[in-house]
């Protein structure tokens, strides 16, 4: 059974009521696309124990990918997060736990070696199961159904499974004269800005891409940037970064000459290309 057909029977469980059911399938489809990431074999990340290193279990494996997944689609969509901790942290059972362990322990375990949840952990319909809910109530957790979604994204829309669900997949790559550090260390100086504010202009400028930057005007760029900010794709966050002095953005997302000219110096060392 493939990664898609586990997921095409999770959305058909899940739009039918059988949202357990669905989770069920979704933990498979994580475990599954956690081995391609890191094949049986691949040595743990963690510290070794009285230094000799281990091969990485499913656990590890699993929480890695998921977290780092998560991670992106919630906080950093554009760029993407790499693998390690969701960033999202649950007090439960006495601990703050991040989620991916969560959904590993007493989400992924329970269901496929006990086919139920434990009795303090449920799996609940919530006012917008859209949404990614967590809800703790005295010594109960719960996640909102709206998990699913996400789960779904996580293994549809990861670079891993792009022959699966045929979707192609981009990254920025620096031309190959071109050290990064260097580079970084040169355009932050030369702007007066921190690295977060640097990231945030690189993100911007995968959304537009290089041609389209050094395809257009100072008006015309202006103007690509602000359907980014009024799309939302580029969020609020961002721009109150980018705002600091007026150095980069206004506070209502308008380029200012300080940002077309970075994000020329950027697109003339970066290109947009295929993974």
């Amino acid at each position: 059974m493939s990664i898609r057909e586990q997921v095409e029977d999770a959305i058909f469980l899940a739009n039918n009521g059988r949202h357990v059911g669905a989770l069920t399938i979704m933990m498979l489809a994580i475990a599954a696309s956690s081995r391609k990431v890191f094949p049986q074999g691949t040595m743990s990340l963690k510290e070794p124990k009285k230094g000799k290193p281990e091969k990485m279990y499913d656990e590890e494996a699993f929480t890695l990918y998921l977290g780092g997944r998560i991670r992106t689609l919630l906080f950093n969509p554009v760029m993407g997060a790499g693998h390690g901790d969701s960033g999202v942290m649950v007090s439960f059972r006495g601990q703050m736990l991040d989620l991916a362990y969560i959904l590993y322990k007493y989400y992924r375990c329970a269901l496929i070696h006990e086919a139920n949840l434990p009795e303090d952990v449920e799996f609940i319909s919530t006012e917008n199961d859209s949404s990614v809910t967590v809800i703790t109530k005295g010594d109960k957790l719960a996640l909102g159904h709206g998990w699913i979604h996400l789960l779904i994204d996580s293994v549809v829309n990861d670079p891993c499974n792009a022959k699966e669900f045929g979707i192609k997949h981009y990254k920025l790559s620096l031309n190959p004269e071109v050290d990064e550090q260097a580079f970084i260390n040169t355009l932050t100086g030369r702007y007066g800005v921190c690295y977060g504010r640097y990231a945030a202009m690189k993100e911007a400028l995968f959304l537009l891409s290089d041609d389209t930057i050094n395809q257009s005007s100072d008006t015309d760029l202006i103007g690509h940037f602000q359907r980014l900010v009024d799309s939302g794709e580029i969020i609020g966050g961002m721009i109150t970064g980018l705002s600091i002095d007026n150095n980069l953005t206004d506070r209502s997302g308008k380029l200012q000459p300080n940002g077309v000219a970075m994000l020329r110096d950027m697109a003339n060392s970066f290109k947009k290309v295929e993974i």
